[in-house]
């Protein structure tokens, strides 16, 4: 067994990049009350979202009902990002909601962060798709100005709701491909209920490395094993987030090793899906073992409420000194960014570090 804490404050000094990271999962819940005050005017005049009277006085309940603990499976730990997109509805409220997450990972010296969303979550007030991306955008170069920090954005097609959908928003990039776009948003994603086949996303997966974007897809957290493969055979990813459900067939263990392909994994959220049943079975030893690299992520910092120096040191159970470091540089050596550098791992005061020794209980 490990030290938690002391392991927590080691790796908290050490500069980190998150590389799966929803923006409507992580904004703070005193953060949604806030907005859901200062536009109450606007609200009014169908400029906005008001949270329910009952929630905007209290955050501990708000709290209550987008923090999951458990859920019984994907669907339902879903349904925790409700309240979440009231506070994401408006141009200074995805703006604003950029810089609350920006500020969390300045504070858990995150370095570098892909933050994802699906832009058409967030056109209830007749805002289009462009339009919200340039307000993420706004959001990332503030964050820049204001932590020092660099942020790029991961679109994500929801995959209910159909791949026609997922088309428009890569060509909606397409046809705005400006300076801003092109500097910041560095990937395409489908999540959502994965019984759909991934096949039929195919077309905007081809059209978004056509211009330029890099692909990582949601997969194996409620799905058969050989979903894993069909994605691997036909969307030919990046990176792939989760694949839990890989362990079960030696078969796409091999396909994932063979396609030299990088799995996304985020322990909290493994849990509260219900794809991770208990600790002892999350698969992080296995997939090392069988010479798959990983990277570790936060996913939701709100509704699973946790961070990537929490998420880090939950594997430290399962990893030596050497693999823990190896990991954390992953974040910086498999990155979309588009500059592909890879910073290597500093403390606060600028020192590189060169092993991370962990505590023994």
């Amino acid at each position: 067994m490990r030290d938690y804490h002391q392991n927590y404050k080691k790796i908290k000094k050490i500069s980190k990049a998150e590389l799966h990271l929803h923006l409507d999962g992580s904004i703070t819940p005193a953060f949604m009350i806030h907005m859901s005050k200062c536009l109450e005017g606007e609200a009014e005049k169908g400029g906005g979202f008001l949270l329910p009277p009952e929630l905007r006085e209290n955050e501990r309940l708000l709290r209550s009902k987008i923090v999951a603990t458990h859920c019984d499976n994907l669907l339902d730990y879903l349904d925790k990002f409700f309240y979440p997109l009231w506070a994401t509805q408006t141009r200074y409220m995805m703006t604003q909601s950029v810089i609350n997450i920006a500020e969390q990972l300045h504070n858990d010296n995150v370095t570098y962060f892909e933050l994802r969303f699906a832009p058409t979550l967030h056109m209830r007030c007749g805002l289009g798709i462009a339009e919200m991306i340039h307000a993420a955008i706004d959001g990332l170069q503030t964050t820049k100005e204001l932590f020092g920090i660099e942020g790029r954005l991961i679109l994500i097609a929801m995959r209910q709701e159909g791949p026609s959908v997922a088309n428009y928003i890569v060509r909606e990039v397409q046809q705005h491909w400006c300076n801003a776009f092109k500097d910041y948003i560095v990937g395409f994603d489908a999540a959502g209920y994965e019984m759909i086949d991934p096949k039929l996303f195919r077309s905007a997966f081809q059209m978004a490395k056509r211009i330029g974007l890099m692909t990582t897809f949601h997969i194996g957290e409620n799905c058969p094993a050989y979903m894993i493969g069909d994605v691997i055979d036909r969307i030919q990813p990046d990176r792939m987030a989760h694949c839990y459900r890989a362990v079960d067939d030696k078969g796409i263990m091999r396909a994932l090793k063979d396609s030299d392909m990088v799995v996304e994994l985020c322990p909290s959220s493994s849990f509260h899906t219900g794809s991770v049943k208990h600790k002892h079975l999350f698969p992080i030893r296995y997939m090392l073992d069988f010479g798959i690299p990983v990277v570790v992520c936060s996913d939701n910092l709100t509704v699973s409420n946790t961070n990537l120096t929490n998420e880090l040191c939950f594997i430290s159970d399962f990893v030596d000194e050497f693999e823990m470091r190896n990991i954390i540089g992953n974040g910086f050596r498999y990155a979309f960014d588009y500059s592909g550098a890879i910073e290597p791992i500093r403390t606060e005061d600028g020192g590189i570090v060169t092993e991370i020794e962990m505590e023994d209980r």
